[in-house]
């Protein structure tokens, strides 16, 4: 809505050409839309400016409900300072629409500064403290300073964007997409709400990922349904920014409505409603990912221009078959995640150039090898079909590397392509806190654990709620021996989800090195207590055997008989405990045959201080150099350990 003038209203000029409204010389913050509403009302002068008008002129080329007019109207109104007993400057005409009733000095288009404000969204430390008030006494001496404080301005913000483009110095901007709300009544529509939130996430995550950290699903999940205020989520993700939004659907419509909230002062900076068929949502993250970067700061400005990258399909029906895949991944179940198989699958079939379907089903395939008892070359070795396809659509996307990269490592064992797809997507997209976790435990698993650490911070400060991720962030503490760091990591899971098995067993893994048997034992039965899988009575059973308590050792061996009549156990869970028990031997055995079969444990063959009696043994060195491991930090130091169980959510 181009206009070369200026408007000065009571204590209020309107910069028509730069869309940005002052009070007593500071920037008032409106979202876009609302300075549209503004600017029209005030061109219309005392004409009324009539409700279809307003839509069809602000709104073009989309179908909006006059709500989101009334909306835009409440906003400006308190902005302005109008109340319900008066109405200074914004006036309803019933039936009509709205008409702007203040006095207005208008200013010659010459006079608005081109160069003060660019068209993208402002930051008010950029801009003079104050502007005098205009006469026409006044106008020369004004006009002069105007201009001398364009210049200033403009030479102030060429160095300060220069100065601030400087990645070294400049601080990232944190933003949280929090949970879709479904509120169209229908739980199966629960996915497309969740899809969306998902989405969101991880196209603003392609948007100038140096200058803006993106908050995980994972941790954004956790606050479904929440009562916290956005300035208690805000602090406990450590965000400046929040994104909310809700689902409504009237008949074949749905309406999504959108906020970018300031976490600071709670100020709305941006709010919009979007009426879409089913059909139309597969553009809408898109549009999302653009407004909201849009409204945020002037430092992502030139990139809310930029085209965002789409890893959408044009066909809504494979759309929705990948928003409900990813809902059953998210879940992390074996049944979750083979309902997620199919649905994403079926995604792939109706639309075959669709890359993130097939990157998704890379990871449940990955997912299903690691949690759900299957042997790996059931799993693994469509994975790498699957990721492989993605990238052949679509070379750019973060996500499918991530996939490749885990194939390579957990199946294929080619440790130097994985290290070097596991780079590739962090440099593709620095957001995406699964590749900063799955790095960070090939890299623990190689014996690097201080860098470990690193990727370990990395992907806490994008999905600081995780369950998984806040234990893998303590694991290389562990195998350096610093296992009070590592306890601190480990019952911050447990204070986030009491019953989270995994960190019950971690601990159980700490107590154990520390020659606490009787404890750890404890913890590792609260784990099979909560979880009845292989690789936590594992854990448990190496524990009796160590405590001399051969009895339950050998219970917890027929207890995983029992589970193999039901579906695969890895064999190096067997293994597992009777090196606990001594017989090393019979060990051995299962650990070659587990080589054989591939299975995910041998990842730990390098690094597992349970291994202890088993080194210098010719068998041993043997399979040891098949597994052809990088040769520096072979094992690192007594903390590490051969896990007795897998590691559920990685």
């Amino acid at each position: 809505m181009p206009s070369a003038s200026c408007y000065v209203f009571g204590e209020f000029r309107l910069d028509a050409r730069s869309r940005v409204l002052f009070r007593a010389g500071k920037m008032v913050t409106l979202y876009p839309k609302a300075v549209d509403v503004l600017i029209l009302l005030v061109e219309s002068q005392a004409n009324v400016a009539t409700k279809e008008e307003l839509l069809e002129r602000v709104w073009p080329d989309t179908f909006v409900e006059e709500s989101t007019l009334t909306r835009s109207i409440s906003v400006l109104r308190k902005a302005l300072g109008d109340t319900p007993e008066g109405h200074a400057y914004i006036l309803t005409v019933p039936k009509r629409g709205y008409r702007f009733v203040a006095p207005i000095h208008k200013e010659p288009g010459d006079s608005a500064s081109t160069a003060s404000s660019p068209a993208e969204p402002i930051d008010a430390s950029a801009l003079p403290a104050r502007f005098p008030a205009i006469t026409r006494k006044w106008r020369l001496e004004w006009t002069a300073a105007s201009a001398l404080a364009v210049l200033l301005v403009s030479a102030g913000y060429l160095y300060w964007a220069r100065y601030r483009s400087r990645p070294a110095i400049a601080p990232r901007i944190m933003i949280a997409v929090l949970p879709v709300q479904n509120l169209t009544g229908n739980v199966e529509r629960e996915f497309i709400g969740d899809g969306l939130t998902e989405g969101i996430i991880a196209q603003l995550g392609r948007i100038n990922p140096d200058r803006l950290g993106v908050i995980a699903r994972t941790s954004a999940m956790t606050y479904k349904r929440s009562t916290k205020t956005v300035s208690q989520i805000g602090s406990e993700l450590r965000v400046e920014y929040v994104v909310e939004s809700s689902l409504r659907q009237s008949g074949e419509r749905l309406r999504i409505t959108i906020q970018l909230v300031r976490v600071k002062d709670q100020t709305h900076l941006w709010s919009e409603d979007y009426d879409r068929t089913v059909q139309d949502l597969v553009s809408l993250q898109d549009d999302f990912a653009r407004a909201i970067a849009s409204g945020i700061r002037m430092e992502l400005a030139a990139a809310s221009h930029q085209p965002v990258p789409s890893t959408r399909s044009t066909n809504p029906d494979a759309y929705l078959a990948y928003l409900e895949g990813r809902f059953y991944w998210n879940q992390r179940s074996v049944a979750g995640l083979e309902r997620a198989i199919v649905h994403l699958r079926q995604a792939t079939e109706l639309d075959p150039n669709y890359a993130l379907a097939y990157s998704g089903l890379a990871d449940a395939y990955c997912s299903l090898g690691v949690i759900g008892d299957v042997a790996a070359v059931e799993v693994f070795p469509k994975a790498r079909v699957a990721a492989e396809k993605a990238l052949e659509l679509d070379s750019s996307l973060a996500e499918a590397h991530t996939s490749l990269a885990y194939v390579k490592f957990s199946y294929d064992w080619d440790w130097n392509a994985a290290e070097a797809e596991f780079q590739r997507a962090i440099a593709l997209n620095p957001n995406y806190a699964t590749a900063h976790q799955w790095y960070g435990q090939f890299l623990r698993l190689m014996g690097r654990e201080e860098e470990a650490i690193i990727e370990g911070r990395k992907s806490l400060d994008l999905d600081p709620l995780s369950l998984i991720i806040n234990v893998e962030a303590g694991l290389p503490y562990h195998y350096l021996q610093r296992y009070d760091e590592a306890l601190q990591h480990f019952r911050k899971a447990l204070e986030l989800e009491p019953n989270f098995a995994l960190a019950h067993h971690d601990i159980g893994w700490v107590l154990e090195a520390e020659g606490k048997y009787a404890e750890a034992i404890v913890e590792f039965e609260r784990a099979v207590r909560i979880s009845d899988v292989a690789a936590l009575w594992s854990a448990l059973g190496h524990a009796y055997g160590m405590a001399g308590r051969r009895r339950d050792a050998m219970k917890v061996l027929q207890r995983l008989e029992e589970l193999a009549e039901k579906h695969y156990v890895a064999p190096n869970y067997s293994a597992t405990i009777y090196l606990g028990l001594g017989e090393n031997d019979k060990a051995m055995d299962l650990y070659e045959k587990s080589y054989h079969e591939r299975c995910w444990g041998m990842l730990w063959f390098k690094i597992g201080h349970n291994l202890k009696p088993l080194r210098g043994t010719p068998r041993f060195e043997s399979l040891f150099q098949k597994m052809n491991f990088p040769s520096e930090a072979r094992i690192s130091g007594v903390g590490a350990r051969l896990p007795a169980q897998t590691r559920s959510g990685e």
